[in-house]
């Protein structure tokens, strides 16, 4: 993968906001290159469906073939990076009430633990495109950009920035 460049000082210099909005566009592409490495790969993929039992197949294609509902999530490898795609949320104002963020991505595992601005978080598996955990409003007092990154074991994902920002009267 090449590698992604860090944003530029600028002349003038840029804000804050500039500066965490180019940090956030390069985060996504970086998870994008991953992503379509991962992806590019032949990896067995489970036949997952809302109401059925997983069932390991060949390809998406297959899954497919499954019939309606079933989709396809490549397996992982213990060890095996988790990318992170996006929040959602990833941006709240200060004074809003606390909630859950959603984590989203691929290769997410039952004892995936998001790790948020450095500390480990309670961390709720949906599924091994999402994760979630709560966030308390309470502990935000300044806007400011926090790292997100999801770990399985060992192993880190990329980071995605999460923003309080300002509140807007």
């Amino acid at each position: 993968m090449a590698p992604v460049p860090l944003p530029r000082v600028t002349d003038p210099p840029m804000s804050a906001a500039e500066y965490d909005a180019q940090l956030k566009a390069l985060d996504a592409e970086r998870a994008a290159l991953r992503l379509a490495y991962v992806t590019s790969q032949t990896y067995p993929r489970w036949g997952y469906h809302e109401t059925e039992p997983p069932q390991l197949v060949d390809s998406d294609a297959e899954a497919l073939a499954l019939g309606e509902g079933w989709s396809a999530v490549p397996v992982t490898a213990p060890g095996d990076a988790p990318v992170i795609t996006s929040l959602d949320p990833d941006t709240v104002e200060l004074g809003a009430p606390s909630f859950t963020v959603r984590v989203l991505g691929t290769g997410f595992v039952a004892d995936s633990v998001i790790v948020w601005n450095g500390s480990d978080e309670v961390t709720t598996y949906v599924s091994a495109t999402e994760v979630t955990t709560g966030v308390n409003m309470d502990t935000a007092s300044a806007a400011v950009s926090v790292s997100v990154a999801v770990r399985n074991g060992e192993t880190l994902s990329n980071e995605w920035f999460f923003t309080f920002a300002e509140a807007t009267p």
